[in-house]
This record gives C-alpha cells, structure tokens and sequence, in this order.
C-alpha cells in the first residue's frame, strides 16, 4: 500500500449520512413553520455545507450567493422583532429563504440522496 493511501473501514456511514439529512430537513421545516428567520438560515447553512460533496459546477458559488443575501436581511428582521417584541418575518426574507431551501433539495434531488423509495438507503449515496 502506497503512504498517501488510507485504509478503508467496513463499515459504511452511509446510514447516518442520511439521518443527519434528514434530522437537518426537519430542523428546516420547523424553523420555517415557526416563522424563525435565524434558526431556518443557520439551519439551511449546516444542510448546505453538510451536502458540499455533492455540488457540481456553480452550486457552492449559488449557495454563498443565498447566504450573503439572505443573512443581512435575518439581522435586520431580527433586531426588528427585538424593538416590537413581537414575532414574525419578513415577506421578502421568507420568499428568498424558500427559494435556498429550494436550491438545497434541489441537489438533494440530483445527488440522488432524495429519492421516493429506495430498497437500500446506503444506495443512495453510491
């Protein structure tokens, strides 16, 4: 075996791989339902980085676009509910915050890792 090489494990994390998506995508979900602009961001921003194996040409370029948007407008909606001691987002937040999560499941989607159905979940990350 060559120095640069790595021994490979027989066990395959592929499993939970896929839970911490999951875990993540729910995570999502109710930030979103709750109408928490911070939470959903820095949630989409772990599930992002979590599929950064997976980006092809431009997509970590998009994302990093999303984000430097995205993130000034959840400061200023936060300070916002700060002085109204009121809950609640943005419009325009919410729809460019749906539009990443959009963009995210969107990869999910092509990297094969947000399938209908698979007999074998590992085979999804293969």
């Amino acid at each position: 075996m060559d120095s640069w090489e790595r021994l490979q494990s027989e066990f395959s994390g592929d499993v939970n791989y896929l839970n911490r998506l999951n875990v993540l995508l729910y995570a999502a979900d109710e930030a979103a339902l709750d109408l928490d602009a911070h939470s959903w961001l820095h949630t989409l921003i772990v599930l992002f980085r979590e599929l950064s194996t997976e980006f092809e040409k431009g997509e970590e370029e998009t994302g990093d676009k999303f984000i430097e948007e995205i993130s000034p407008l959840v400061n200023t909606n936060s300070r916002a509910i700060s002085r109204k001691g009121t809950s609640g987002i943005d419009p325009k937040l919410y729809q460019k915050l749906h539009k990443f999560e959009m963009f995210i499941r969107g990869i999910l989607k092509s990297s094969g890792l947000q399938n209908k159905m698979k007999d074998d979940a590992s085979g999804a990350l293969r």
